[in-house]
């Protein structure tokens, strides 16, 4: 199954968290609050595990920012992440459901997010990352054993004013952040397989998977192939359990239609499981099934 949050395009405050196939069909809401409320991004390693969502409720007279929360999707009890008390932006649950990281800026510098993490168990926060000024990090994507997380470090120009992105890889234990890829190769979100061999990334080549090792690169769906469409930022890359498919977001630039697609890993089928012109795709994620 597919876990992605979607959120209006046109309505103020309507945004869901939805699950659809990955062969297409239905999509089902598993969480609707109803007016006021809406989710921005969804983060959860089965149905009945821990889930982390950024929530947005609207209050007259207050700022309405976006703020995390943990809880379950069978149970009501909902708490605040413990000690992500800036300026939050999407989290996400490790694969031992123990840490989540996050993206955060401070109020002085709210331009300026960075990543922080946070054992779910106590509360405590640590920094993970510092961008340069002008910079800020985003879409962590963690590592299948728990110990690295990849992420997009975004830099608008100062001479044109266009957004350069390069991708990152930030060693938990350490905190050593270096470069995967550089600007130069329009790298704008990445995601490890669940084997940690291999990154899938979305390039200005289209879909590749980088072999960790050897530090070979098959593009798997080029650009060509999709025509009309752009990745869409938000939504993340993630791969099946078994590793054979690849779910990713895009906006069809001639149909204007947000779509949810999956890839083959060896770039034979492609599908649209969901689209739609009225919801943006947030934080895509394989689920399994009961």
């Amino acid at each position: 199954m597919l876990l992605f949050a979607r959120m209006s395009t046109s309505a103020a405050y309507k945004g869901f968290v939805s699950t659809v196939s990955p062969t297409g069909g239905k999509v089902r809401d598993i969480l609707n609050s109803g007016r006021g409320t809406i989710y921005e991004s969804v983060s959860a390693n089965d149905l009945e595990a821990p889930v982390i969502v950024l929530m947005r409720q609207y209050a007259v007279g207050e700022r309405n920012l976006p703020q995390l929360f943990e809880g379950r999707f069978n149970s009501q009890a909902w708490r605040v992440v413990p000690g992500a008390n800036g300026l939050q932006g999407p989290g996400f649950i490790s694969p031992n459901n123990l840490n989540i990281v996050f993206s955060m800026a401070t109020q002085d510098q709210p331009a300026q997010y960075s990543l922080w993490v946070s054992p779910l168990a106590n509360g405590e926060v640590r920094k993970l990352t510092e961008p340069a000024d002008g910079s800020w990090d985003a879409s962590p994507s963690w590592r299948p054993d728990n110990t690295a997380v990849l992420f997009t470090r975004i830099r608008r120009s100062r001479t044109d004013g266009r957004l350069h992105v390069a991708l990152m890889r930030v060693d938990l234990q350490t905190n050593t952040t270096t470069e995967v890829f550089g600007e130069q190769e329009g790298v704008v979100a990445g995601a490890y397989s669940p084997d940690g061999k291999e990154i899938a990334f979305w390039s200005k080549y289209g879909l590749e998977i980088l072999n960790i090792t050897t530090l070979n690169r098959t593009i798997v769906q080029p650009t060509s192939a999709l025509p009309g469409r752009q990745y869409y930022g938000g939504g993340g890359i993630s791969w099946s359990r078994q590793g054979d498919i690849l779910a990713l977001p895009f906006l069809n630039g001639v149909t204007k239609m947000y779509e949810l697609m999956t890839i083959s890993r060896d770039g034979t089928s492609v599908k649209t499981v969901y689209s739609s012109q009225e919801f943006r795709i947030f934080s895509v994620t394989f689920v399994p099934t009961k």
